[in-house]
């Protein structure tokens, strides 16, 4: 099998236009996550990606508000005109985990889970939590010999995480 030679932006320029472009298509994004989803198979540098955002805050490309930043006009009518200058293979791997990050971020607000050591094994614990206030719906905790099993009880809840609420609630209150 042949591995295909990575791509990295090194180039402030295409590095901006990359952000903006983020920006533009997943919204108001933090440093921490546009660090996240760009340093993603080494894509663009960490340094790179510093330099970067302060190119796009003293240009006016990007607002900064509560650690959130924005894309504004200027950076719209950049992404207009040169995101075609980025390769598409990155655009769109960056978009995908961009998306990926957004949504396991807005499941954590709604559904905890962990793993746990425990004297006889491990404990899967799931915790439902209202949206509204925060307060819990519901607590589950399921018993693993291995960590191994733990993780393959985690992994098949993240597959379908909302459908396994569903089913839990729809068997308990739907007295069936």
């Amino acid at each position: 099998m042949i591995n295909a030679p990575k791509i990295r932006l090194k180039e402030s320029f295409e590095i901006t236009v990359l952000i903006c472009y983020l920006l533009e298509n997943l919204g108001p994004l933090t440093e921490k996550l546009l660090l996240e989803i760009t340093t993603l198979d080494d894509m663009v540098g960490v340094f790179d990606l510093s330099e970067a955002l302060g190119i796009i805050e003293s240009k006016g490309l990007a607002t900064v508000s509560e650690s959130l930043y924005s894309v504004t006009d200027e950076g719209r009518l950049l992404v207009k005109e040169f995101s075609v200058e980025i390769p598409l293979s990155i655009r769109e791997k960056t978009l995908a985990e961009g998306k990926k990050i957004l949504k396991y971020l807005e499941l954590r607000k709604s559904i905890d889970w962990s793993i746990s050591k425990k004297e006889n094994g491990y404990k899967f614990s799931i915790n439902f939590k209202n949206e509204i206030d925060g307060s819990t719906l519901l607590d589950i905790s399921l018993h693993a010999f291995s960590y191994e099993n733990a993780l393959e009880i985690e992994n098949r809840f993240l597959k379908k995480p909302i459908d396994t609420v569903k089913n839990i609630m729809y068997l308990l209150i739907s007295g069936d």
